[in-house]
């Protein structure tokens, strides 16, 4: 899910190297946002704010500028809905764009959404099918006895379940008793909404 942290982010186009692993997920998980969001939006009742018109890339320095133009060129060859922008172009489109930027990549499909309203609405959509949601324990190990998950032990004490889904995002190394715990590793951006 997309978090506070994320400010809700569906970016993939422009949060990931080219080529890279987390492209291809990204992609997938930024397209079933659009697919699963109006049904999501119609059981619950809570608007999530998903919002595709694409995201910017501004570049402010020469390096920046290289690194984006060349993204935005291997991402075109690749079929995706990318492109570059002059500076021209950006102030025409942007006319409270930085005099600074030197260009931006463009990717037409990336988006946003609102992350607490959507927590809420898959919260919301959870319990209605069943789930139960504990909150206020950290999690502090998944259990697994003779090969199979036998649920989660929380800093209150141990939660029997069948099935125990891994949400930490990058903490997730933290949990003891994965089998290799996993390597996760938090990416930072910066993100500017008026």
């Amino acid at each position: 899910i997309a978090t506070r942290a994320s400010a809700g982010m569906r970016a993939p186009l422009v949060e990931s190297a080219p080529d890279g692993p987390l492209l291809a997920i990204g992609m997938r998980g930024r397209d079933l946002y659009r697919e699963l969001a109006p049904g999501l939006v119609e059981e619950t009742g809570v608007a999530i704010g998903l919002v595709m018109d694409g995201v910017l890339q501004v570049a402010f320095t020469e390096q920046e500028e290289s690194r984006e133009r060349s993204v935005a060129a291997w991402q075109r060859q690749q079929g995706l809905n990318t492109e570059w922008l002059t500076p021209g172009e950006l102030k025409a489109r942007w006319t409270g764009i930085s005099s600074d930027a030197r260009g931006a990549l463009l990717a037409r499909e990336d988006g946003a959404l609102e992350p607490l309203a959507t927590l809420e609405a898959l919260l919301v959509s959870a319990t209605r099918r069943g789930v139960r949601i504990t909150r206020g324990e950290p999690a502090l190990a998944v259990e697994i006895e003779a090969g199979r998950v036998t649920g989660a032990r929380t800093a209150v004490g141990t939660r029997p379940a069948g099935a125990v889904v891994v949400a930490a995002g990058a903490r997730s190394g933290r949990l003891q008793g994965l089998p290799p715990p996993p390597a996760v590793e938090p990416i930072r951006g910066q993100i500017l909404t008026y």
